[in-house]
C-alpha cells in the first residue's frame, strides 16, 4: 500500500474516502497478517484482499479462512479488468464481488463497499 504505484495510490485514497464516511479501516501487510487480525476482531464487516496470481495459493487459503469463520462477509478482490481473466476459478467462488480499482471511480467504489456493510 506504501507503493508509489497507480494501484496502490487508489488503495490510499479509497481507504481515506471509507474513513472520511465513518468506516474504521484496518490494513493487513500481508495475508497471514489479515488472518490474525480477522481472527482477532470479530467487528470486521467487509474484506478487500489484493490478489496477486503468482500468490494464488495464499490468497485461496486465506479467503478460506475468512470463510470458515463467516460465510456471510462480504469479499471483495481488488483487480484490474485485465487481470480477472487470470485468477482462478477457486478463488473467484469464495468472493462477494470484484472491485476494478483503477477502472471504476472511488466513489463508486466506495458506495458499493458502504452498501454491502
Amino acid at each position: 500500500m506504501e507503493a508509489q504505484t497507480a494501484a496502490s495510490r487508489a488503495v490510499r485514497k479509497l481507504k481515506e474516502d471509507l474513513e472520511i464516511e465513518g468506516s474504521q479501516i484496518i490494513v493487513a501487510d500481508n495475508l497471514d497478517d489479515a488472518k490474525a487480525i480477522f481472527y482477532s476482531d470479530p467487528s470486521i464487516q467487509c474484506v478487500l484482499i489484493g490478489v496477486e496470481c503468482n500468490k494464488c495459493a495464499n490468497t485461496f487459503s486465506t479467503l478460506e479462512y475468512i470463510r470458515a469463520h463467516n460465510s456471510q462477509i462480504p469479499i471483495y478482490i481488488m483487480s484490474s479488468k485485465n487481470m480477472a481473466s487470470e485468477i482462478p476459478s477457486y478463488i473467484l467462488d469464495k468472493v462477494s464481488d470484484f472491485i476494478w480499482l483503477l477502472e471504476d471511480t472511488l466513489e463508486f467504489i466506495s458506495g458499493r463497499i458502504q452498501a454491502s456493510i
